[in-house]
């Protein structure tokens, strides 16, 4: 007969420290960057007086540059141009935001970026599609990505081989 022997968690004395060893951690508090608590009150008082202030704007560009670094973005040749529309979409658009229907300034202003670095994404991008598109009719080659994501390989030879045609 087989029997099992069972084991006993002992705990080891002094494995864990007592509350009074414990130093105090406080949080990191960051540094050069904006908070929800210093922004609020900003756009608040901007929309009072109906201007927007020169401390709204550069705390609006700091959260913009700082976004602008997020690796979806961080790649783009256009990065700088990306910022510059958001800001002018920011400038044009920040009084929108209304304090009695959320009080998370800092959130609609960063969702405001981020539609804004879509938008000049996607008009880049249908710049090139149009751009490729002539390199193809004037018989110079186009983008690897306008050959691998719009034609395909074989669909690229035919075009090629129908301008040569033409071209003789």
């Amino acid at each position: 007969m087989v029997t099992k022997k069972t084991k006993t968690k002992t705990s080891k004395p002094n494995a864990t420290p007592s509350p009074e060893a414990k130093p105090e951690v406080k949080p990191k508090k960051r540094k050069n960057y904006i908070t929800n608590k210093v922004l609020l009150p900003e756009v608040i008082e901007c929309k009072k007086t109906g201007v927007m202030s020169d401390k709204l704007a550069r705390m609006l560009q700091l959260i913009t540059t700082r976004y602008a670094t997020h690796p979806k973005f961080a790649g783009y040749t256009f990065n700088e141009d990306m910022q510059a529309y958001a800001m002018m979409q920011l400038c044009r658009t920040w009084a929108a935001f209304d304090e009695k229907k959320s009080s998370q300034a800092f959130s609609y202003y960063t969702q405001c970026i981020t539609n804004s670095f879509w938008q000049f994404y996607n008009r880049e991008k249908t710049q090139r599609m149009v751009r490729d598109a002539l390199l193809i009719k004037g018989g110079l080659n186009p983008s690897y990505n306008y050959v691998s994501n719009t034609l395909g390989s074989d669909q690229y030879e035919d075009v090629q081989s129908s301008d040569n045609d033409t071209n003789d």
